[in-house]
């Protein structure tokens, strides 16, 4: 499109993954499955919420995931016999989330999967070894509900269920910490020049960003340099931000707001707060800057408190398509995220491994659409498609047909104009 002055001016979408933000100095997401397993790690965990009162259950949380990590490792050896040592590395902190998650809705009556029975007698068995909770039944032959509930006032955590529960936010709390980093700004603007560059420039009309990170290295950015943005919440309210999706949509006197950032999988400032003085409750943003003690306050002076224990991350394999379908924020989030494909043709690609099955799945739709002119531009200097691909990927198959690949990191394109030259010329 052009403008009034008939310069030319181009849409432009964004789409980053977790490659990015460890390419910046944050922890990759081996680094964080290590931190699973640190010892004392207790102690360097938010002073507030369910973690540090119940640190001693830490040890327990620990002692389940090695026994669901040595499943999946089993797993991959009886399956996967000529490529164990690869699937070892693909057990990361959101495999062993989603085992997790699976564990305790199982034994918690949130599901009823009898595809899984077998494993979750398998991770029982390992537990009484291990002497963690088992799963009992409520109450128990013989027993009152008073002998019921003191049983269970003495057991802490009481059930397997429960233990697999805690476990699932103990995952969300140590994400929270290990990406809860200061990177100084200079090596921002360095590794992301050319998204600074593409904030910047006049000749881009619409910048959409859409990232699977949890982290605020582009807010960090762009805030420095005094880039409005939009994010899905709406202005300060007291020293609270609540989300506000539909200011995705709102008109700004020189048009659509130029630069709109969608996180998919949540942020770490993302929580659910509740307002004391009702039954309200929402998704909302406690403002960088402005934290005095534990209060948030809104301008009318009301308090609003946490109400969950743990931030809006979202973390998992196969759950996530349950996540884009049930929760509140995810839901409006991945809404946005099928409006905004169909809003462009181009997509420049960095740092993304193609374990979120739903995005593959949401891409290769956005591509069939439109496989004449939708064309995905992917930044990766050592791209082999089989190490990111499996052989009989369908997705691969569709994506090879509109996939180019740009042999460079985004740290090494810095400006709009390097990388038009680089997608110049594509068809």
């Amino acid at each position: 499109m052009a403008t009034a002055e008939g310069m030319l001016t181009m849409k432009l979408l964004l789409f980053l993954g977790s490659g990015v933000s460890s390419g910046c100095g944050l922890p990759n997401t081996q680094e964080i499955s290590c931190a699973l397993f640190r010892d004392g790690i207790g102690s360097t965990l938010p002073r507030f919420g369910v973690i540090n009162r119940h640190t001693r259950h830490i040890p327990k949380r620990q002692a389940l995931l090695r026994i669901l990590r040595e499943h999946a490792i089993r797993y991959g050896r009886s399956s996967r016999s000529d490529n164990a040592h690869s699937h070892t590395d693909r057990i990361t902190y959101e495999m062993l989330f989603y085992l997790s998650q699976q564990l305790a809705n199982q034994l918690n009556e949130e599901a009823d999967n009898p595809a899984i029975g077998g494993f979750v007698e398998e991770i029982l068995e390992q537990a009484k070894n291990q002497k963690l909770p088992g799963q009992y039944q409520h109450p128990f032959e013989g027993e009152s509900e008073a002998e019921y509930s003191q049983y269970l006032r003495e057991q802490d955590p009481p059930t397997m269920g429960i233990l697999a529960e805690e476990t699932c936010n103990y995952i969300q709390w140590v994400v929270w910490h290990e990406l809860n980093r200061t990177v100084p700004l200079e090596e921002l603007e360095r590794k992301l020049a050319l998204v600074l560059d593409l904030a910047r420039s006049d000749e881009i009309d619409q910048l959409d960003i859409c990232t699977l990170n949890h982290d605020l290295l582009l807010e960090t950015l762009f805030d420095s340099k005094g880039i409005q943005y939009i994010d899905g919440f709406g202005p300060p309210d007291g020293n609270i931000r609540f989300f506000k999706p539909a200011v995705y949509d709102e008109k700004t006197t020189k048009g659509i707001h130029r630069i709109r950032i969608f996180k998919l999988h949540g942020s770490i400032n993302w929580r659910f707060f509740q307002c004391c003085a009702s039954a309200d409750s929402r998704p909302a943003i406690h403002m960088v800057g402005q934290q005095n003690s534990s209060e948030y306050c809104d301008a009318l002076g009301r308090i609003w408190q946490p109400l969950e224990h743990q931030h809006l991350l979202l973390a998992g394999t196969g759950n996530k398509t349950d996540a884009y379908n049930r929760q509140r924020v995810f839901v409006e989030m991945w809404h946005r995220f099928h409006h905004v494909l169909e809003e462009h043709d181009r997509i420049v690609m960095s740092g993304y491994g193609w374990g979120d099955i739903p995005v593959n799945d949401k891409l290769r739709g956005w591509i069939d659409a439109n496989s004449k002119k939708n064309k995905l531009f992917l930044l990766h200097r050592c791209f082999d498609h089989t190490a990111l691909f499996p052989a009989d990927s369908y997705v691969w198959e569709v994506i090879d047909k509109r996939l180019v690949v740009i042999k460079k990191w985004l740290s090494d394109v810095c400006t709009l104009e390097d990388l038009l030259r680089e997608i110049g010329g594509s068809t």
